[in-house]
């Protein structure tokens, strides 16, 4: 059985300082490619948890997946074999990997909520311009989302190692990792 921890929330909010801060001293394995890319780190117990997506300047995450990447994610999460999968982003952030993760056991969706203004200016920080139609568009995605699965909020405001010790509260399984 495989829990999986996802974030989401509108770009800016934090979704990958977060998952940063979630496994800070945590080491990194390996990068797969195939047939889903994913980053495998080593926790301080000595258990491998994978991270899907991709790191990359700017956005990371399954944000750097290809826009087809949900029909590779449903058979890898249905095979994968990890106790403990992590993602955060838009890209694998719909119904279809969803139903798939919560086939494959526990999935844990969190909401990572901010005022659009603090989003705002964390995206102008780190120098993104995104369309405003476009980041609508992710607004109502998560709300939507949000609407159909149950999940956790968390405040978005808070300084990313506390809200990361929130999380791993939250998760059992996470908690017993990062021992």
């Amino acid at each position: 059985m495989t829990t999986t921890v996802y974030l989401v929330g509108e770009p800016g909010a934090g979704k990958s300082t977060l998952m940063a801060a979630m496994r800070a001293g945590w080491g990194e394995l390996a990068l797969e490619k195939r047939p889903l890319r994913h980053v495998l780190w080593q926790t301080p117990t000595g258990a491998v948890v994978p991270e899907l997506g991709w790191p990359r300047e700017g956005f990371g995450g399954t944000d750097a997946l290809p826009m087809d990447a949900v029909r590779h994610a449903e058979p890898w999460i249905a095979t994968c074999g990890y106790q403990l999968v992590l993602a955060e982003g838009d890209r694998l952030a719909c119904d279809r990997f969803f139903q798939a993760a919560t086939a494959a056991g526990p999935l844990v969706l969190l909401h990572v909520d901010v005022p659009a203004e603090l989003a705002e200016a964390r995206r102008a920080q780190r120098g993104t311009e995104q369309n405003a139609t476009w980041l609508q568009g992710r607004r109502t995605k998560v709300t939507n989302l949000l609407a159909k699965w149950p999940h956790g909020v968390l405040d978005g405001r808070q300084p990313p190692a506390e809200l990361a010790q929130v999380v791993r509260q939250l998760v059992p399984q996470l908690q017993a990792v990062a021992a």
